[in-house]
């Protein structure tokens, strides 16, 4: 069946999917209020994949994250979602733990007087990204790294990025 995400008065990027754990369907897309489609905002919904219903659909509406053009999406081997957009000439990421947290917003690009677009996420062993910018193309990986550790006890991993470059 149809389940609509959105307002039918509202413009809608293209959406882009993942599949995480369990066979959690992610689906990511700008919402724009109006016409012409300028600057909108980040939508995330999830359901079970055999389960696309009014009942079992949530959209995380992250209000926080203006974006434009079409974002892009993938799931890491800890389930946790990843989404990066382009705003304003740059490439912005965020994060979606298994627990259901989104984290701040970052800008991966820090592209200052060149326009940056259309990004691309993949998941392979680390999370990987490409994007263009100004004619170059460059690309970031990030992973959990090595754990935190207090007094000898492992308290945290954290996802970092390793650092863009032009390849």
């Amino acid at each position: 069946g149809v389940v609509p995400l959105c307002s039918a008065l509202m413009n809608t990027s293209a959406p882009v999917l993942a599949v995480g754990k369990g066979d959690t369907v992610f689906l990511a897309f700008i919402q724009y209020t109006c016409l012409p489609q300028g600057v909108g905002t980040l939508m995330c919904a999830r359901f079970p994949s055999d389960k696309f219903d009014y009942a079992h659909v949530i959209v995380d509406t992250l209000y926080a994250y203006p974006a434009s053009g079409s974002p892009t999406i993938t799931v890491d081997s800890k389930n946790s979602v990843h989404i990066a957009w382009r705003y304003n000439d740059d490439i912005y990421w965020t994060q979606r733990n298994a627990n259901g947290t989104w984290k701040a917003t970052a800008n991966i690009s820090y592209s200052s007087g060149v326009v940056s677009q259309n990004p691309s996420l993949a998941n392979y062993g680390d999370v990987h990204i490409v994007w263009q910018e100004g004619n170059d193309i460059y690309h970031n990986k990030g992973n959990w790294g090595l754990p935190l550790a207090y007094k000898s006890k492992i308290i945290d991993k954290r996802f970092s990025w390793q650092g863009a470059e032009n390849v």
